[in-house]
């Protein structure tokens, strides 16, 4: 009897490192639940990059329909020729070569992608583009907030997601995206100006989408907020 098959599109999704608490060992991977639910919810079926060799990360893509990349900590800046800030809480570096390696490799593909968090941010900086490293607390948008996303350009593709010209987003981030890399362009905003969206420029040759808020984290309140993961899925459908 031959196994149940499934319609589902493949979405992989890029594990997060996690560290012994007393060491700077790594000791697991994991995939953030919320984002596997949001996933499912919107019918394609998750499966996490669980392997920590580059070039074995970037193959795997081979499996999948989609990716997303999920939120996590914060990027070494070194990537993009900056110093780093004295306030930054840094990744292990095998995870920022990790989320290169998986976009560049989707990059190349043209694979559907959808950032969400960090995962925006490593888009922004696998393009070429670079981050503000440090928020303010007095920033609308800084650590567990919720606030307005706007869209700042007309029959972009976050409008055509959304449904909507703005929108609460949650967020939990002390970085944003800062110049935004050729290829790309800042579709939505918070009402001071910081970026909450970024999207190819030829869309349908790149179907990229990063989202600086944490739709994950809110669909299940607010259906609204699953679009984001519907579009993906039906990209990856496509595909």
């Amino acid at each position: 009897m031959e196994p149940n098959r499934t319609d589902r599109p493949v979405i992989a999704v890029a594990a997060r490192y996690t560290r012994d608490d007393t060491s700077t060992e790594i000791v697991g991977l994991e995939v953030r639940r919320a984002v596997a639910a949001a996933i499912v919810a919107a019918g394609g079926l998750p499966v996490v990059l669980a392997v920590e060799d580059p070039a074995l990360l970037a193959d795997s893509l081979a499996l999948a329909d989609g990716l997303v990349m999920p939120g996590g900590g914060d990027s070494d800046p070194a990537m993009y020729g900056q110093e780093p800030h004295p306030r930054l809480d840094l990744v292990p570096p095998e995870h920022d070569a990790g989320d290169i390696a998986i976009l560049r490799a989707a990059l190349r593909r043209r694979m559907p992608v959808l950032g969400i968090c960090r995962g925006m941010q490593s888009l922004n900086i696998a393009l070429g583009g670079d981050l503000v490293q440090h928020l303010e607390e007095t920033s609308v948008a800084h650590r567990d907030a919720t606030h307005e996303v706007t869209v700042c350009a007309s029959g972009t593709l976050v409008e055509q997601v959304m449904g909507a010209s703005s929108w609460q987003g949650r967020s939990i981030h002390h970085q944003v995206v800062g110049r935004v890399a050729d290829g790309l362009i800042a579709s939505a905003r918070t009402a001071d100006g910081q970026i909450e969206a970024i999207e190819s420029v030829d869309r349908r040759e790149h179907p990229w989408l990063g989202v600086q808020w944490h739709p994950e984290l809110q669909w299940r309140s607010d259906p609204a907020q699953l679009a984001p993961f519907r579009w993906l899925v039906t990209a990856a459908s496509a595909r």
